[in-house]
């Protein structure tokens, strides 16, 4: 794992580019925002950016690099939401939105699904009462198992960072990374089978209470992924140094004695390595999605507005891969 730290310089200059573009728009949702991001990105600090810049190109084994010391102001950017309709009216964190959309640009083009958080370029992670026994960011009590994001789908980001809010609980950010994990030549050949199956993950069915309002089409889609599921490979580019696709929680077994030794195999040596990170506010936690696995460690949650609050985008490295699930080239909704 890297760490960048910002210097007391580099933080005030950030300031003045940080509010110049949230004052610039009035939807962060909206593509004007995220395009003119990655120009107005270029006015963030050299080092940082050529911190950024040497991660994408570069790919370090440890697939993980925070970036850390923005600061956050607890009392400015009000309570820890309770729900996820309160999250679009609040304007009280436009200054963090900005932060985590500025850096994240320099990586690539920030995108969004229909099916998550109501189409929202960027997610809201905190403790929902409702969804706190369920394998969701939103949830709590249940030990978020470790995952690639978005796994089920071949168009899923290249990159998800997080940026830290809030976390009195100190919860933690379960991470691994595949430079880790050592595996035989033979446990490789069977991973590298597009013969596994991963289903669609809990936020994408409709289960939040945003996303119950979905059209028909995206319903049947995810519902064709249900019960007519892609078989695809859990490792795949250079087997010497193999990318990972994977979501434990979401995977059936295959049948195969021969595919299911390997990845179960894959699985405990996964488990192995796992470590925990405890975000601190102004922690901005960049994860290569084809390096890294990442989960949550269960808490109890107070509900009162003082609990962990992270926002998040995902980041692709190439708009064009993803070309015939957007309804049109500008947008970068995946329907």
């Amino acid at each position: 794992m890297q760490r960048f730290e910002l210097n007391s310089q580099e933080a005030k200059d950030i300031e003045s580019v940080v509010w110049s573009h949230a004052r610039s728009f009035s939807d962060v949702n909206s593509d004007d925002y995220h395009e003119h991001a990655l120009i107005n990105a270029h006015e963030l600090p050299r080092r940082l950016r050529a911190r950024l810049n040497r991660f994408r190109l570069e790919e370090p084994s440890s697939g993980i690099l925070i970036v850390s010391g923005f600061p956050i102001d607890n009392l400015a950017i009000g309570p820890t939401p309770s729900s996820l309709e309160d999250c679009g009216l609040s304007t009280t964190t436009r200054r963090e939105e900005a932060f985590l959309v500025l850096v994240m640009s320099l990586l690539g083009d920030t995108i969004c699904w229909s099916t998550q958080q109501s189409g929202r370029m960027i997610h809201d992670v905190f403790p929902i009462k409702q969804h706190q026994d369920m394998q969701l960011g939103t949830g709590c009590k249940e030990l978020l198992t470790w995952h690639t994001e978005d796994a089920f789908h071949d168009v899923r980001s290249d990159y998800v960072g997080m940026l830290c809010l809030r976390n009195p609980q100190r919860v933690a950010t379960t991470i691994a990374s595949m430079s880790e994990i050592t595996l035989d030549e033979e446990l490789k050949t069977q991973l590298f089978r597009e013969e596994y199956c991963i289903l669609p993950d809990e936020s994408h069915r409709g289960i939040t209470d945003l996303t119950t309002q979905a059209d028909a089409p995206t319903r049947n889609t995810i519902q064709q992924m249900l019960s007519h599921p892609q078989k695809v490979a859990v490792l795949f580019g250079d087997r010497e140094k193999p990318f990972i696709r994977i979501d434990p929680y979401f995977m059936p077994l295959p049948e195969s004695p021969a595919l299911r030794n390997a990845y179960q195999r894959l699985v405990v040596e996964i488990d192995n390595r796992i470590k925990d990170v405890v975000l601190q506010p102004g922690d901005l936690c960049i994860m290569d999605n084809f390096q890294v696995v990442h989960g949550r460690r269960p808490f109890q949650a107070n509900f009162d507005g003082s609990d962990r609050w992270l926002k998040r985008v995902l980041v692709a490295r190439d708009l064009r891969k993803s070309i015939l699930w957007r309804d049109k080239q500008r947008t970068r909704m995946i329907t």
